[in-house]
């Protein structure tokens, strides 16, 4: 009988599949930062981030800001070559990167004479900051609309008898 339970023990311990090996030092984080970086690149630089990324995301584990980051990338020599070359035209082409829509000639020259007397990196960060959609930020969502229009576009739902405000 011992050996049945033996054998049985045994026929059990084979029959079990080892467990998935583990990525050593695997952090969620890391993924979603290369996801984020790698978008980033594809977004301004027109490129697939290569070498850069690892280097980019111990900045980011390490504490710096999303903007910082985001503001060498946009202050680099090879983003304001591919952007024409010249101040006007990097200007232009960085407003309409991060906001998505032509500057005005307001904005414009605003942004540039900050950048021709500040330091270029701090003002692109500081504009980075008044437009968080450019860092991947998910906008937030419009608020529900009020009671009173609900009530008058939606006749077809009584409101009366199952809005616990209207008891």
């Amino acid at each position: 009988m011992r050996r049945y339970f033996v054998l049985a023990a045994l026929a059990a311990l084979v029959a079990v599949p080892p467990a998935p090996a583990q990525r050593f030092g695997y952090d969620p984080a890391d993924a979603s930062y290369q996801s984020l970086i790698d978008s980033w690149y594809r977004r301004y630089l027109r490129r697939p981030a290569e070498s850069y990324r690892a280097e980019a995301v111990a900045m980011l584990k390490s504490g710096m800001s999303q903007e910082t980051l985001l503001a060498s990338i946009l202050t680099s020599p090879e983003y304001y070559s591919t952007a024409g070359g010249d101040d006007i035209r990097y200007v232009d082409r960085l407003i309409t990167d991060i906001t998505g829509r032509r500057p005005s000639p307001r904005e414009a020259g605003y942004l540039l004479d900050r950048m021709r007397r500040e330091d270029r990196n701090q003002v692109v960060a500081e504009y980075l900051s008044l437009h968080p959609e450019a860092l991947g930020a998910a906008p937030a969502p419009p608020p529900p609309p009020p009671y009173e229009y609900r009530r008058d576009h939606h006749r077809d739902y009584d409101y009366d008898r199952w809005d616990p405000r209207r008891r």
